[in-house]
């Protein structure tokens, strides 16, 4: 039986032949994936993996992948058989153990075997399977987001839409079929197939891309495009700009935003037909549209506000536009940017909406993957050093740091907002609560885990 100084002496020669080693992807370590992927194996294990040799799948989780450094990946598992041969005998194995652990890192990444069980027969050993679901289990469900999330942030041209697409790509390999066997990795995989649909449908959803501009609004919104350009980005409080976020395409989504709330909270409180009249609904579109050009001319976060509401007030003035239209929008963009009114104040309920719809984009999936691309890049203070620290925790401590502290306070007015507020909030608890899980690693004092635990 393997003692804990042995699996620690395991762990360290690991760490040792991967140390340094990041391959094309600086935050994908293959450090601490290994810990993660042994973890996977002795969840499996633990539920229904007892046919399996514990100890020879422990063995070869830790060292899968000590081959990838020579040739960066390529036949890793043959090389890191031959690494782990030599480890294991010159530790003192048993030649038989050596043999099965060598075995399983020379066809850990034959995933085929899963497929198609019936024709490799006894070559799938119960060891072999757990150990390729468990490699599988790793960088699925919320760690594939955020892997796409982390590698985007290294392109040039960036967006939340290209992000999306992103994992719209990938999303394919993780949710057209299930190779796993063993019944719990089925269920976990299951799991994520699930989570993983759910926050593609949210992030859609909250981009926008199946919606047309209205004729009406047409003109305006070219305007604010090219009122914009060059000024997509500004910095935030701390002096970071993130490529990602543009202030057109932010604009673009509160519009829509703002007047899918108008149209829920209407029938809701169909008691206040002259604020969800159609006049009311122009004035909340055009304020909706414009009401951050101000940032062309400033990038202060409240003085946008007075300058976007001037700027907007011309424009539509030298559009021919009715003057109380023109007044009531620019009044609505002068306000929007003090969202104290939600907490504290008792704001007129266009603004309310306006606000709230303001409020609401770039949070809920887009949110996450804003922190999963904010991940990969180097905070104020910070030199290209923090690659050598980079990995998925990083992410997840960032969203845990922003998207979900967002979730701590819910200041909505109508029960329109609070409701799609409840629901980013609900899919932000349950991806972290998956992340987190997915991010375990194993430690040999995992060995006292109970059976079925």
């Amino acid at each position: 039986m393997i003692g804990s100084s042995q699996w620690d002496s395991m762990l360290m020669y690991m760490r040792m032949m991967l140390e340094g080693y990041r391959g094309r992807f600086a935050f994908r370590s293959r450090i601490t994936h290994s810990l993660r992927v042994t973890k996977w194996a002795q969840r499996i294990w633990n539920q229904d993996g007892q046919g399996a040799d514990r100890e020879v799948l422990l063995a070869a989780s830790i060292l899968h992948d000590i081959g990838y450094p020579a040739k960066n990946g390529e036949d890793h598992g043959e090389l890191g058989a031959v690494y782990a041969e030599q480890y294991l005998r010159n530790e003192g194995y048993g030649e038989a153990f050596t043999s099965k652990v060598c075995d399983l890192i020379r066809n850990h990444s034959r995933k085929e075997f899963l497929k198609r069980p019936e024709e490799v027969g006894d070559r799938l050993t119960p060891e072999l399977r757990i150990l390729m679901e468990a490699d599988l289990m790793d960088e699925c469900g919320p760690v594939a987001v955020v892997f796409d999330c982390m590698a985007e942030a290294g392109e040039k041209e960036q967006s939340f839409e290209k992000t999306y697409r992103r994992i719209c790509k990938n999303a394919p390999v993780f949710l057209e079929c299930n190779w796993m066997r063993s019944p719990s990795a089925r269920t976990y995989w299951e799991e994520r197939q699930r989570l993983l649909r759910d926050y593609l449908e949210a992030y859609e959803g909250e981009l926008f891309l199946q919606e047309k501009m209205p004729e009406e609004f047409e003109k305006a919104a070219d305007y604010m495009i090219r009122t914009m350009k060059g000024h997509e980005h500004t910095p935030n409080r701390k002096g970071i700009v993130y490529p990602f976020r543009r202030r057109d395409t932010h604009m673009l989504r509160v519009f829509y935003q703002a007047r899918k709330l108008f149209k829920e909270e209407k029938n809701r409180q169909k008691d206040k037909k002259k604020e969800f009249g159609p006049y009311g609904k122009r004035v909340l579109s055009y304020a909706a549209l414009l009401h951050d050009i101000g940032y062309r001319r400033t990038t202060d976060g409240l003085l946008h506000a007075a300058v976007g509401a001037k700027m907007a007030y011309e424009y539509m003035r030298e559009e021919g536009l009715p003057e109380d239209l023109c007044r009531d929008t620019a009044a609505l963009i002068e306000a929007h940017a003090d969202k104290r009114l939600l907490k504290e104040g008792n704001p007129p309920l266009l603004l309310q909406l306006l606000m709230e719809a303001d409020h609401q984009d770039e949070s809920g999936a887009m949110s996450l993957a804003w922190d999963g691309m904010a991940a990969a890049m180097p905070e104020t203070g910070e030199d290209d050093s923090f690659l050598n620290l980079l990995d998925y925790d990083r992410a997840y401590q960032r969203m845990k740091r922003y998207t979900a502290k967002m979730f701590s306070v819910c200041e909505y007015r109508t029960a329109s907002g609070r409701e799609l507020w409840q629901q980013k909030e609900r899919l932000v608890r349950r991806f972290l609560r998956t992340f987190a899980f997915d991010l375990e690693e194993w430690s040999p004092q995992d060995l006292g885990e109970k059976e079925g635990s």
